[in-house]
């Protein structure tokens, strides 16, 4: 350009840089100082996670992920969480350059399931959502309608956890609407239980029972005998036992079959008339006792054996114990073992029994069925044993075998030792397959296993032992939310 004699101008020049950094600037070698060019803001994520690998319906959960500008200048991003690759919520995150920060997203699950989480396609992992423990009370019960003055009655109720995990619920017993006794019942999800209650009433009157609001029925307590001395009160009144229960006629032949007075006739009232034939309530009553029709004026053996004779001809329930299993016949001190019992009611009519395991000899769980006349199942006890030996285990007296409980650290082999939950109970496997599904150790699979399982991923005892919990079949030096799910699934089919 020209310039004219003792005169000056300026001159603009403009330039664009391609790359950040700090240059020199001069004109025709005259310096022109030095020009910083930042580098645009880039915004990306950088790792994302879950707070908790396992919640309930319901129950919040915080996703966060680290958000880092490695321009130089402040820029604007839009983090989106996506549930199962569907984005379901957004956020704008401001961040100066050369920096980070932390985004989080808190959200709630309506439905149980297993979900994968991302933040901007950046995977933070699978979430397990469980159903939170829900009880529900069905089938109250009376175990008679009709009972004497401080003679008790058993109401029971059957509670169902309908949710995936465990919880612990009050069941109350209600008498006229009132609440007369409460007691706590911790049921795992998905598992039943039954409740019983004994009440006993002083004054005579009806009374309407219920559990948790469930109606039970109405007992009546009959009014105290206020007999006159006539030969029918007389009658009425023989107490053989001494209990409070006068016999009774349930035949309708006037003679008192019901010797214990329980309403029902069984062989318990022929052994009781046995033992009783020198009891003045029995002899001064003979002729309600003349089963064998030879002397109404003396009760003798003949009677007791025309009774079992009635008896022996009545169809009524009549339990056996047809085959029972021992499921395993050693095991280690702490370890569990299942027995298993056939029950068949071989009578015409239905009834209950009281099923009893026993070791050696003595009494150590019963549990009561209900079975038609001609019906048969199945009835499992599961029994642990601390100390090591032998052990001779029956139900109702029928030899299930004998079990050998011995600790296998001392004859030199291995012994898993892996307590995932640190009650001393090691997990066990129950399915043979080398895996730990007994997470709990309690010798039993149930949906509170799939719980200790989520609830102890970080637990040094599953991951140094990650090939003993390889359920997915995907990696067995870790144990992941994969194996999670996959020992859930297994629960459920």
């Amino acid at each position: 350009m020209t310039v004219e004699e003792n005169s000056k101008t300026e001159i603009t020049f403009s330039h664009g840089f391609d790359e950040a950094g700090a240059y020199s600037l001069s004109v025709e070698e005259v310096n022109a100082g030095e020009v910083t060019v930042l580098a645009p803001a880039d915004i990306e994520i950088d790792g994302a996670e879950l707070a908790s690998d396992t919640v309930e319906t319901e129950q919040e959960v915080d996703v966060s992920a680290t958000v880092v500008n490695t321009g130089d200048v402040a820029g604007t991003f839009e983090a989106e969480l996506s549930v199962d690759g569907d984005i379901v919520e957004t956020t704008t995150v401001d961040i100066a350059g050369q920096s980070e920060t932390e985004v989080v997203f808190s959200r709630l699950f309506d439905d149980a399931g297993i979900y994968d989480i991302s933040i901007n396609g950046i995977s933070a992992g699978e979430l397990t959502v469980l159903e939170p423990a829900t009880f529900e009370v069905t089938d109250a019960t009376l175990s008679s309608e009709d009972v004497n003055p401080g003679e008790a009655v058993e109401v029971s109720a059957k509670v169902l956890n309908t949710g995936d995990v465990s919880g612990t619920v009050d069941i109350i017993l209600q008498v006229d609407g009132d609440t007369v006794e409460r007691t706590p019942v911790e049921i795992a999800g998905g598992e039943e239980s039954t409740v019983y209650f004994d009440k006993s009433f002083e004054e005579a009157g009806d009374y309407n029972l219920a559990i948790n609001d469930v109606d039970a029925g109405t007992v009546t307590v009959k009014p105290e005998d206020d007999s006159d001395g006539s030969e029918d009160d007389s009658k009425s009144a023989v107490d053989v036992t001494g209990d409070g229960n006068p016999a009774t006629d349930t035949t309708g032949d006037g003679l008192l079959n019901d010797v214990t007075g329980d309403g029902e006739f069984t062989r318990l009232d022929v052994e009781t008339l046995a033992y009783n034939l020198d009891n003045t309530a029995v002899q001064e009553n003979a002729e309600l006792f003349d089963f064998a029709g030879i002397d109404d004026s003396e009760v003798t053996s003949h009677d007791v054996q025309a009774l079992y004779e009635q008896w022996r001809n009545t169809d009524s329930a009549t339990f056996e114990i047809t085959e029972t299993t021992l499921e395993k016949t050693e095991i280690e001190p702490g370890e569990g073992v299942g027995v298993s019992a056939t029950v068949a009611n071989t009578g015409d009519e239905s009834g209950t029994f009281e099923v009893e395991l026993s070791v050696d000899g003595e009494t150590r769980e019963t549990t009561r069925i209900e079975l038609l006349g001609g019906e048969k199942t199945s009835v499992q006890f599961t029994e642990a044993f601390d100390e090591a030996g032998e052990y001779d285990l029956a139900v109702n007296g029928v030899s299930a075998g004998t079990l050998t409980v011995e600790d296998k650290e001392d004859d030199g082999t291995e012994r898993s030792s892996v307590d995932v939950t640190g009650d001393g109970n090691p997990a066990t496997d129950t399915t043979g397959d080398g895996l730990l599904n007994d997470v709990t150790g309690d010798g039993e699979f149930t949906r509170a296993d799939v719980e200790a399982l989520a609830n102890n991923l970080d637990n040094p005892a599953v991951q140094d032992n990650a090939e003993l919990f390889d359920f997915a079949g995907i990696d067995d030096s870790e144990v992941t939310s994969h194996d999670v799910q996959a020992l859930f699934m297994q629960f459920r089919s």
